[in-house]
């Protein structure tokens, strides 16, 4: 999905899918995707660099 993504960095790209999760209504790893997407912005869970 990289590719195809219009963020500048990986960590866009990820909050992208993951609004997709939650628009679908699924979960990542039993944990709901607005969670995540909160950890991933206040630097608890880390998306490694391009």
């Amino acid at each position: 999905m990289r590719p195809r993504s219009m963020a500048k960095e990986l960590t866009g790209s990820v909050k992208e899918i993951l609004g997709t999760c939650v628009s679908v209504g699924c979960t990542v790893d039993g944990k709901d995707p607005k969670d995540l997407q909160e950890e991933i912005a206040d630097g608890t869970v880390e998306i490694p660099q391009d």
